[in-house]
């Protein structure tokens, strides 16, 4: 398969079709969150697709794995997708216990049709490639990184970024790549995290026929990144050996298959990330030293949002005329309530949760400014999937803290309430996100 700019997400189902994990690159065909899809099965996004023709569920269903599938799809919002793609079983003492796919948009072959733009504007938006325009911020950090990223566009040495979830590691990857002399050439996504590890030599290096039982022969990540920028997600998920010969690919540009004679040349760019501090993932060795210090010919260390004075009002400018432009609204701003929000408010997923708050907000929004209780239907959502992760840490808090339960639930619920007050400034709305009364915020504030 020949991808000229290789946009890639993947997806893994068990052995009963059902979304285990599913990752979303640039395009966002399904305007929701990835987590939504957990569970569900992936017949269940697209208009044309069932158990006999679904990819995933033929390898889950018989354990044909298909390669280099070309297939035109419409997913359940109305969009025309035309998406190439590797499908592959999960086997576990030979029974098939999953599936992964992964999933190539190539926008030069037009493989992207949204059947409400016009032919101009489909056009348009397929020229419309990412780069430093792209990188928003104002703050003398963003200012030094957008000057050093441009420094480094006409060489060739590997990359390896840093900073926490959200703060935009794979963004700064692709205006590397768009911006470089490798542009021509594809951008190959890989997320180590979400590849199982007996699968990721082969995927990444390419398996020979014979190898193993019922082996076929598959190109890897790396050949389908020839001429091109492999860019490695959460590198420290890539098991040691994997590593090792990482660091082989990187010092001799050579790759050995699985079940190969020879090595073979390979070619592209490699660009790393990872979202912990590097000094820890070295002790802990998660990350090998050598390859670390191979791949850190050029380091960048994206800051978290919070760290960014002004640029969150420099971001949500951005969102707004972006998200005017995709959902056909005129929404001017944020009210004076919810400006104040998102100025106290410590963005923990950084500008990640910057853009799925607004992107919530105009789903909600009916006047010419977002008020301060549509971004608050987005925040509760949050808040939810943050409690359900957290259970298992708050029975721990409560188990040391010594006190009965009674006690120790009014003392939480005293503190998230003046936390919510704090943050909104309004009594109603604070009392809206926490689902109780005014009269019960007053309580848990001490005001009664």
């Amino acid at each position: 398969m020949v991808i000229k700019d290789g946009f890639r997400d993947i997806t893994i189902v068990n052995d009963e079709g059902k979304i285990e994990y599913f990752s979303i690159g640039e395009y966002d065909f399904f305007k929701m969150r990835p987590g939504e899809m957990l569970g569900t099965k992936v017949t269940d996004w697209y208009k044309n697709l069932d158990e006999e023709n679904s990819t995933l569920m033929i390898a889950v269903n018989t354990g044909e794995e298909i390669l280099d599938i070309v297939q035109d799809l419409t997913t359940i919002n109305g969009r025309d997708v035309r998406q190439r793609s590797n499908t592959l079983c999960i086997r576990k003492e030979g029974k098939i216990i999953g599936a992964i796919e992964f999933i190539y948009y190539d926008e030069e072959a037009d493989v992207l049709i949204d059947r409400f733009e016009s032919a101009d504007e489909s056009a348009n938006r397929r020229e419309k490639r990412l780069s430093l325009d792209n990188i928003v911020g104002e703050c003398p950090e963003m200012l030094k990184l957008k000057q050093k990223t441009q420094k480094i566009f006409k060489f060739d040495s590997p990359v390896f970024i840093t900073g926490q979830t959200g703060t935009g590691k794979e963004l700064l990857a692709r205006v590397i790549h768009n911006s470089g002399k490798r542009s021509k050439g594809p951008f190959i996504y890989v997320n180590c995290g979400a590849i199982p590890e007996n699968l990721m030599e082969g995927i990444l290096f390419g398996i020979r026929k014979g190898s193993f039982t019922d082996a076929e022969e598959k190109e890897g990540l790396f050949k389908m990144a020839d001429e091109g920028t492999i860019f490695l997600d959460e590198i420290n998920a890539m098991p040691l050996l994997v590593q090792g010969k990482l660091l082989r690919a990187l010092e001799e540009k050579r790759i050995r298959p699985l079940g190969a004679n020879e090595e073979e040349r390979t070619n592209c760019r490699i660009i790393a990330s990872c979202n912990q501090p590097v000094r820890e993932l070295l002790k802990s060795k998660e990350l090998r030293e050598d390859l670390f210090f191979r791949l850190s010919v050029i380091m960048f260390d994206l800051p978290p949002l919070c760290m960014r004075e002004g640029d969150v009002k420099t971001l949500t400018g951005y969102y707004i005329d972006y998200f005017n432009e995709i959902f056909g609204k005129n929404i001017k701003g944020l009210s004076k309530e919810a400006e104040s929000f998102f100025e106290k408010h410590d963005w923990p997923g950084n500008v990640r949760e910057l853009r799925n708050c607004l992107e919530g907000a105009f789903n909600i929004a009916e006047g010419e400014r977002i008020e301060l209780s549509d971004i608050g239907e987005c925040f509760k959502k949050a808040a939810a999937e943050d409690d359900a992760g957290g259970a298992a840490l708050a029975y721990k808090k409560f188990k040391e803290s010594g006190a009965d339960l009674k006690t120790y639930l009014k003392k939480w619920e005293d503190e998230k309430a003046k936390e919510v007050f704090e943050k909104l400034q309004n009594e109603a709305a604070a009392a809206e996100y926490l689902g109780i009364s005014k009269q019960k915020l007053r309580y848990r504030l001490g005001r009664e």
